[in-house]
């Protein structure tokens, strides 16, 4: 009997070291996962540790220790697993820690379906068995301004400033307890843009008005994909409209014709998946072609000039010149008035010489914000 007694408390003794370093052995984290494997830290494992998995924490375990080798001293691999799947894994019959591998697949180029003043909206394609993204919003040095992670196949960045383009990062991941297992990640060119900010006004360069064309350029926008303009009448009202994918454009339309001013102004625009979204207009910048309709009239020693009012024009300057000039800015300003005829009677301080010939040309002026603005007439006229 005595004996009896001794040889179950000798395999007590024995048992319990066994037993005490069994439940010693602990997952710590999840450090590492691809599509088809993940790598755990654990805790007082031994030789005989047994690596139990399952689809479901309280639900059948399987033995996975020949699917498991030892990487170091406190990680170790699982393999043969499923992408974008949770696991749960347990040390014979430790606690469960859940675990998940990579989802498969690429995410296609994202849409931009949004923007402001300092953030792009964006929308893509679900990766399956995905269940967050990352999304990271970069400038063309790499430096990241905004990063978070999304539930759904969408999201806003934030970015630092108004008129700039940025790159879009985003990864998909599978969620797991303090680890997201990342998928194929995707990184766009510098193709997403801000809100395009507010234009300076065009430049007014050069025009055949009398053939419907006029010619301006504008300052370039970084974040624009385009540009709208819109032409307005003499009163400011709108006329008609346009686009141009460069910061300048020939605009041809029959509605524009010499002896009348014409407004422009300009925003730049970003083509969105849906529509597009704009800038501020610009302020306007006013152009005229030639005055219509000039007729001169020698009376002695006085030239007698009339012309057709010129539609918005507030006033007239009246260039001479006794020569045939090469360009009209080259003639020497006589007189601004604001009525459609003057008689010219001197040139120069002097008396107009009637066997001399004199050459005439009529500018329109336009007052409007501040500024003043002049017609740049292609012809001259003269007697003789």
């Amino acid at each position: 009997m005595n004996e009896i007694k001794l040889w179950i408390i000798l395999t007590v003794v024995l048992l319990l070291p066994c037993r005490a370093n069994a439940a010693a052995a602990a997952i710590t984290r999840q450090t590492y996962a691809d599509t088809r494997k993940v790598r755990i830290e654990v805790s007082g494992a031994s030789s005989d540790t047994e690596f139990r998995i399952s689809t479901a924490p309280y639900g059948n375990y399987a033995d996975w220790t020949q699917n498991t080798r030892k990487r170091s001293a406190s990680e170790y691999e699982l393999t043969g697993l499923y992408e974008g799947s949770r696991y749960y894994i347990r040390l014979g019959n430790g606690r469960p820690h859940a675990v998940v591998t990579a989802p498969k697949g690429r995410i296609s180029a994202p849409a931009q379906t949004g923007c402001g003043r300092n953030y792009v909206t964006l929308s893509w394609t679900e990766v399956p068995h995905a269940d967050a993204y990352r999304i990271s919003g970069l400038d063309a040095a790499g430096h990241i301004f905004d990063e978070h992670v999304v539930k759904n196949a969408y999201g806003r960045i934030k970015l630092p400033r108004q008129d700039e383009r940025y790159r879009i990062r985003i990864v998909p991941l599978k969620t797991g307890a303090n680890f997201g297992a990342e998928g194929t990640q995707y990184e766009s060119g510098l193709t997403f843009r801000t809100r395009p900010g507010k234009l300076k006004a065009p430049v007014y360069k050069k025009n055949r008005l009398g053939s419907g064309k006029a010619y301006f350029t504008w300052d370039m926008s970084a974040a624009a994909s385009g540009y709208e303009y819109q032409i307005s009448d003499s009163r400011g009202r709108k006329l008609f409209s346009g686009s141009s994918t460069k910061p300048a454009a020939w605009i041809k339309d029959r509605r524009l014709a010499d002896g009348a001013f014409y407004g422009i102004r300009v925003r730049g625009t970003v083509a969105l998946a849906e529509g597009t979204a704009s800038g501020k207009w610009s302020a306007k910048t006013w152009f005229c072609g030639n005055v219509r309709n000039v007729r001169l009239q020698k009376s002695g020693s006085t030239i007698k000039i009339t012309w057709k009012k010129t539609k918005g024009a507030g006033s007239y300057r009246i260039y001479v010149s006794d020569k045939a000039p090469e360009k009209l800015s080259g003639m020497k300003l006589a007189k601004t008035v604001k009525k459609t005829h003057f008689n010219l009677k001197k040139y120069r301080g002097k008396a107009l010489k009637s066997s001399r010939k004199y050459y005439i040309s009529i500018a329109a002026v336009k007052k409007a914000g501040g500024k003043t603005y002049a017609s740049r007439p292609r012809r001259y006229y003269y007697l003789g």
